[in-house]
Formats: structure tokens, sequence, C-alpha cells
């Protein structure tokens, strides 16, 4: 399965991390690795993803209507 979820470095720099992982239980436990291990912070919900579009939904949603094919 893949996952997205957005978050900041403590630097204050924004970013968004796609990954995959076996299930939804394995995805929350990297990402709370993420947290506790390298400090991420403002981390957003992790969202399941199966194609691109979902992923423009997430974070371009007015636009993807507009988007060609």
């Amino acid at each position: 399965m893949r996952f997205v979820f957005d978050y900041r470095l403590p630097t204050g720099s924004p970013w968004v991390m796609i990954f995959s992982a076996e299930n939804e239980v394995k995805a929350e436990e990297y990402v709370r690795n993420l947290k506790e291990k390298y400090n991420y912070q403002e981390v957003s919900a992790i969202h399941s993803i199966t194609t691109i579009e979902d992923l423009y939904r997430l974070y371009f949603p007015k636009s993807t209507s507009d988007m060609v094919s």
C-alpha cells in the first residue's frame, strides 16, 4: 500500500513524503519512528493513496479537474 503525509523539519522546511508499507498499522509505526528519531514536526494525518490522482486530490483539490489527461 502507498501512503502520504506532510510535515515540517526542525528547520521549518515543509515537505511531503510518499512511502509504501504493508498496511496502515505499519505506516503509522513508520511515521511514529520518524517523529521520534528525526524530530519531524507538524505531521499531518497519514492518507492511503492508490493513484497519482489521489495525491493531486489531497494537495491540489481545485486543479484536479483542470488537468490534461
